[in-house]
């Protein structure tokens, strides 16, 4: 199954692969469809498990792992059943000061790892009922903790430069990056 929402910066898609079902209809996982639409995907685990393999071994990635995968590298993959949350970046608005990031992993133990599961898997929450009134912050958020949990820099950050709001959570995520606290809820009940 796949649910897919569009916030125009970016997309989210939530979607099970389950190769145990005998009609094979869950087993079927369109893994270029940021790639078809000029998106680059970072992936979440949200439950079961997975091997990938992005042109250099496999490696093994399990629930709240996130991986980058860049469209038109190699990437394989092998899963029996898996949740999976991808959210897509615009390409043509990245511009990544790093290189490739193809098959970066950031694990579920890492704090940042943490951080930014956390916060996606929190979005796949709120996306149903999120009003337009609130999209806007909520995709400044979910870019600037892409930002700073992967070095992922968008051009939509730039736009906003001048976004006080935007600034004041950039400023909050980078003094409490480290503490036990900082979780996506904190960050919707500061800046909701």
């Amino acid at each position: 199954s796949v649910t897919r929402y569009d916030l125009g910066t970016f997309q989210v898609m939530r979607s099970l692969i389950d190769n145990s079902d005998p009609s094979r209809t869950a087993a079927f996982v369109p893994w270029d469809w940021a790639d078809q639409a000029g998106h680059q995907p970072v992936r979440l685990i949200l439950a079961g498990r997975q091997r990938a393999d992005f042109g250099r071994g496999p490696v093994e990635l399990g629930e709240g792992d996130l991986c980058m995968c860049e469209p038109g590298q190699p990437l394989s993959t092998e899963v029996q059943r898996c949740e999976i949350a991808s959210i897509a970046l615009e390409r043509d608005r990245l511009d990544n000061p790093k290189g490739s990031m193809h098959g970066t992993v950031l694990r579920a133990d890492h704090p940042l790892g943490q951080l930014l599961g956390g916060h996606l898997y929190r979005l796949l929450h709120v996306l149903p009922a999120l009003t337009t009134s609130s999209a806007a912050a909520t995709t400044h958020v979910t870019l600037s903790l892409l930002h700073t949990c992967l070095g992922l820099h968008c051009r939509a950050l730039e736009s906003t430069a001048e976004d006080p709001l935007r600034a004041r959570i950039v400023a909050f995520i980078e003094a409490h990056v480290h503490a036990a606290e900082l979780a996506p809820r904190m960050l919707q009940r500061v800046f909701h």
